[in-house]
Formats: C-alpha cells, sequence, structure tokens
C-alpha cells in the first residue's frame, strides 16, 4: 500500500511517541511504502533540522527517505486545500496513486469528501496498519 504522510505526522513520530511514532515503525518495518515529492522531501528536511539543532537526524532521515520512499514529479494537479501549501500533499498522493494521505491537519482532513485521495486522521490509518499485518 502505498501513503503520503503529511509532516506533522512524521515529524511527530521522529521525535515523541505516539501513534505517528508507531505509523513510521511500521514503515520502516516495511507495512506500506511511503510517497514523497521533492517539495514534501525539502519540507520534512526543513522542519526536522528545526528541531534536530545537531542534524544528527536530519542526515539519518534524509538518507533513509532518499533510498526508500517512493518519488514522485512536483505536478500541480489539484488546488483545493485552504491552505496552498497543503496541496502538495494531495498532489504527490494522486501522482503516486497512494491509498492514503495521513494527517493530523484539519485543513486536510476538512477535504475527505472533496479530494481525490482518500484523507484519513494517524489513528484511523494505524488500526489499518495493524489489521493488515494480523
Amino acid at each position: 500500500m502505498k501513503v503520503v504522510l503529511d509532516t506533522n505526522v512524521l515529524i511527530s513520530g521522529i521525535f515523541w511517541s505516539g501513534t505517528p511514532y508507531h505509523i513510521l515503525q511500521a514503515y520502516t518495518a516495511g507495512k506500506f511504502e511511503l510517497v514523497v515529492s521533492t517539495d514534501i522531501l525539502n519540507e520534512y528536511m526543513e522542519v526536522i533540522r528545526r528541531i534536530d539543532t545537531e542534524g544528527d537526524l536530519a542526515q539519518r532521515w534524509s538518507l533513509y527517505l532518499t533510498e526508500k520512499a517512493i518519488l514522485v514529479k512536483d505536478v500541480a494537479v489539484v488546488k483545493i486545500s485552504r491552505d496552498p501549501d497543503d496541496d502538495i500533499f494531495i498532489n504527490a498522493a494522486v501522482v503516486g496513486k497512494a491509498s492514503y494521505l495521513v494527517s493530523g491537519d484539519d485543513d486536510l482532513l476538512s477535504l475527505a469528501g472533496s479530494s481525490p485521495v482518500k484523507m484519513i486522521n494517524p489513528s484511523a490509518f494505524l488500526k489499518i496498519v495493524r489489521k493488515d499485518t494480523r
């Protein structure tokens, strides 16, 4: 299954415990494939560097994501989000034929009925991942 993770999910999973952490554990265990674009990777790395001032985590995650994630082109397929910066996630999901866009962002989740991509919150996605692995 292909999935796009909003930055808030990835960052929470790297730096804190809880549902996003378990989602990243499932990703690193090969339970799903992560779809990213260059714009998404850049946003991920920018936020990681802001939090991890030593740079060690940023470097490790940059290498891991570059090697393991499915990179798709940055193509403006849709422009439907109240926050135009969120469209990069929807567009990557469309281009990468992702099953889900996982986010805790209310702006993205509010588009669930009108988006060409299935939007889901982290808790609901974790249930799906755990169900698929039993």
